[in-house]
């Protein structure tokens, strides 16, 4: 059936001692996108499987660096798996000794027989060439074919750690013998920029562009029948969480208030897009950080009567004594069915979710919920997770400051910026039997194995952390219950932290409530307090396949309200913490290590000073004297281009009705910039941010913004971090307005402005920052004319080497490449320096051979010869 693979002896990968016995991994691979072009035959067969037309690869989706982990159950799973799938140190190194193997696959629940070949060849001077052979044989009917061939033939590249070219045929078989063929190919996306500024950049206007799509959406929502209501709160809950003012979804809302309260789904999300209209969104823009803020306010009067009447209506809905909820509810019937009428005999995961997760909202906003419902909900929990799972590891976790796993003494010894990792045999690290264990659709039964999925089981993760803290937070959870939900976490999480996939709800498949799932995992993680689950960076992960699926014309995620909602809440990561306490109401840096306000205070551990200065707003009487003590200690520690950032978060509290916070607040301001202002220091908040960034990015267009800052009357603060950046940057064309600063008062501003020119320049040039005026003026007079006669130069020289450093950044390399060919002859020598960096060598080493007319290899030692050195 299938055509046989030509190899040529030749290119026998095991006789060539080139390429290293392990080189072919994903370990360390930056997360990429594939994407695949199939074309079908004419006449498909009837139960044609759609194949994935596109795979989001990282590093975490691999056993040992080579075989994919996620199970295959379908064809699509089957092609991909193999597609990204590298050989083991085990495979043969002799021609004609290929690896055979005989799988048993599991497609959906009927057993399937794989045979398979691989073997590897030697493609170029650095690149492996794969060729695999995989037959399946089933007996079982109802898959629609009885045999399935599959030939691939790829090209990695073991340096890049990239798969850079796949193609495929495929021969789909019948039980009546006809046979179908599909080719198709497989190739890499440019690779995803995932540095946390840039990548937080692009998130940010996906999120704008769905906003967009979904506030059209929305506008249809109401005119439609059956569930308006909780259509239109998905939305407004999902456009208050993506930037919308309140104001402007008023006339939502007062639609929703004359809605009857009957689905359960409606009104928790009635519940959730009410408390979302008092917390305020921040852009990871404005804040420095990867992720927008969210910071909770007072809830006013009308909303918490609204919020008060549809809690009351969950709380009549619920299973009384089982903490549970199905479709319906009346307050004598407790919960219905479908039909509204009939007593439902048992729940779902799902609806349950919503409404625990509505409870959660009214208990911020101030609207109590008896103890007692939280724990129904918790006992519940722990009777329907499933009873067995194979062992499990959580290995790699990372948890955020307010989980419950979380450790504060490896915290302040240093682990991590704002969470630390799993350990076994520690106080909230795994337990030695963890075994792994989810949740199924059915509620208040033991799930029974196999049958738990991920949304489900993320549903499960988010309802279990709510409900414990509530507890804690009433001071009713008993030590017992905390161990028992702890353990019950740790098991959903090694359950999801094995099956986690961005591109599939695990269980469920491609086709299965995708948005849906990536919108419960992350309620789960943010609530339980998880910043990378296992080895898998899950945000990131899951926001590079949004990215990739959002509709490029419209900005919606397939054109519907449900789907284009749950993907902006999941981008938002619009999930408060499940404590209730502002202390732990913050987030690290998504796919950063280090946050750039944490500091290590004494006796407290890692806190983010941002965190501890906006908690002061909301900080009880009884807390707020220990809490201005560690706000203090943060401005003392932090750094000052630390200090300058806080201005924005002192601004707020120099109009706080406390006077002991807004003493502190006018104190330590004036003490850092000599202004007290709230607007000036908003602004200064966002300049010192600016100028911090510049640096980082080495945005070189941004130097007379930096020059402008030194010729005004910055602070002495903000100074001292423009002056930092302008040397960072070897912005020569600061000098003349670095040149007043070696004339100041103070010794100290001289020292600071000479260390920066004297770096620039670097010429054999004078100047004594503690010599006599006299000798100080004339050495500065030279100075100025020394850059009167040098400065263009220098200039020059600078702007190529700015150039050559930028053919490494592909949204700068086309610049780059312009400048450096109308410079010439000029940029010859530092191409060469370029020659040494893989992200810049290719366009250097065309630049080279295009200017000097030279055809030589892209070798340093051959090209400085040739330029004579």
């Amino acid at each position: 059936m299938l055509r046989p693979l030509p190899l040529a002896a030749a290119l026998v990968l095991a006789c060539s001692p080139t390429l290293a016995k392990d080189a072919l991994t994903w370990e360390g691979a930056a997360p990429a996108v594939y994407t695949l072009e199939l074309t079908p035959p004419a006449t498909p067969p009837q139960r044609a499987e759609a194949l994935q037309d596109h795979a989001v690869v990282h590093p975490s989706g691999f056993l040992d660096g080579r075989v994919p982990r996620a199970p295959i159950a379908s064809l699509s799973d089957l092609v991909w798996h193999h597609a990204l799938l590298l050989p083991s140190d085990e495979l043969p190194r002799k021609k004609g000794k290929p690896l055979e193997a005989t799988r048993s696959l599991s497609f959906s629940g009927s057993a399937v027989e794989s045979e398979e070949r691989h073997q590897l060849v030697r493609v170029g001077r650095k690149k492996a060439a794969i060729q695999s052979r995989i037959m399946l044989r089933t007996q079982v009917t109802t898959l629609g074919w009885t045999q399935v061939g599959l030939e691939l033939e790829r090209v990695f590249d073991p340096q890049a750690q990239r798969l850079e070219a796949c193609s495929l045929r495929l021969v789909w078989v019948q039980a009546d013998g006809q046979q179908f063929v599909y080719t198709g190919t497989i190739a890499a996306q440019p690779p995803v920029d995932t540095e946390p500024t840039r990548f937080a950049a692009r998130v940010e206007e996906a999120i704008g562009r769905g906003r967009a799509a979904l506030l059209k959406l929305a506008a249809q929502a109401r005119a439609q029948q059956g569930h308006a209501l909780g259509r239109t709160a998905l939305a407004c809950f999902a456009l208050l969480r993506s930037g919308v003012p309140p104001a402007d979804l008023d006339p939502y809302f007062a639609f929703m208030a004359q809605q009857k309260l009957d689905h359960t789904y409606s009104v928790a999300l009635y519940v959730m897009a009410l408390e979302a209209r008092s917390v305020a969104r921040t852009p990871a823009s404005a804040h420095g950080g990867t992720v927008a803020r969210f910071d909770r306010g007072q809830v006013p009067a009308r909303d918490k009567a609204e919020i008060e009447r549809a809690t009351a209506w969950l709380l009549a809905a619920r299973k009384p004594q089982e903490g549970w909820w199905s479709y319906g509810g009346h307050s004598d019937l407790g919960p219905t069915a479908h039909d509204g009428k009939t007593p439902a005999t048992a729940g779902d995961r799902s609806n349950s979710q919503f409404a625990v997760l509505a409870l959660h909202s009214a208990l911020a906003s101030g609207v109590d919920v008896p103890p007692a419902v939280w724990q129904e909900i918790l006992d519940e929990h722990h009777v329907a997770q499933e009873t067995k799972g194979d062992p499990g590891s959580l290995t790699g976790t990372v948890y955020l400051r307010h989980s419950a796993f979380f450790d504060p003494a490896a915290a302040e010894a240093g682990a991590d910026a704002e969470a630390t990792r799993a350990r076994g045999g520690k106080e909230g690290g795994e337990s030695a039997a963890l075994l792994r264990r989810g949740w199924a659709y059915g509620t208040h039964r033991a799930a029974g194995n196999g049958s738990a999925y991920g949304s489900m089981t993320s549903a499960g993760l988010s309802s279990l952390a709510v409900a414990r803290e509530a507890l804690a937070d009433a001071k009713r959870l008993s030590p017992e219950h905390d161990r028992q939900a702890k353990a019950d976490l740790q098991s959903g999480l090694a359950w999801l932290a094995h099956r986690f996939d961005p591109s599939q709800n695990p269980g469920r498949g491609h086709s299965g409530w995708f948005f849906y799932y990536l919108y419960s995992v992350e309620k789960a993680m943010d609530l339980v307090g998880v910043e990378r689950l296992g080895p898998a960076p899950w945000w990131q992960l899951g926001a590079i396949e949004l990215l990739y699926r959002q509709d490029a014309t419209d900005g919606s995620w397939t054109k519907t309200l449900e789907d284009t909602a749950f993907a902006l809440l999941f981008l938002n990561r619009a999930t408060l913490p499940a404590k209730l306490e502002i202390e732990a109401a913050g987030r690290v840096l998504t796919g950063a290590e280090q946050a750039w306000d944490a500091l290590t205070i004494p006796d407290v551990g890692r806190v983010r000073a941002s965190e501890v200065l906006r908690s002061l707003t909301s900080v009880s009487k009884r807390e707020l004297r220990e809490r201005l003590k560690l706000a203090e200690a943060c401005l003392d520690q932090a750094r000052p281009a630390v200090q300058g950032r806080l201005l924005a978060e002192l601004a707020p509290l120099l109009e706080h009705s406390d006077k002991a916070v807004k003493r502190f607040a006018k104190k330590r301001a004036r003490d850092l910039v000599k202004r007290d202002d709230p607007a000036e220091l908003r602004a200064l908040g966002a300049r010192f941010a600016d100028v911090q960034a510049w640096g980082e990015d080495r945005d070189y267009a941004q130097i007379p913004a930096l020059v402008a800052l030194l010729e005004g009357d910055a602070p002495d603060l903000l100074r001292a971090e423009v002056l930092r950046v302008v040397g960072a940057l070897r912005a020569v064309e600061a000098t003349p307005a670095l040149l007043p600063g070696l004339e100041a008062s103070e010794a100290d501003d001289r020292r600071a402005h000479w260390q920066i020119v004297v770096g620039l320049l670097r010429a054999g040039l004078e100047f004594d920052p503690e010599g006599p005026s006299r000798q100080r003026e004339e050495q500065v007079a030279a100075l100025r004319t020394y850059w009167d006669l040098e400065g263009k130069r220098l200039l020059r020289e600078a702007q190529i080497q700015r150039a050559v450093e930028d053919l490494a950044r592909p949204e700068r390399a086309a610049a780059a490449e312009e400048t450096l060919t109308v410079v010439g002859e000029q940029a010859l020598r530092p191409l060469v320096d370029a020659l040494r960096s893989e992200a810049s060598r290719s366009r250097a080493h065309a630049l080279l051979k295009k200017l000097s007319g030279k055809d030589l290899p892209p070798d340093p030692a051959a090209w400085l010869h040739a330029l004579g050195e």
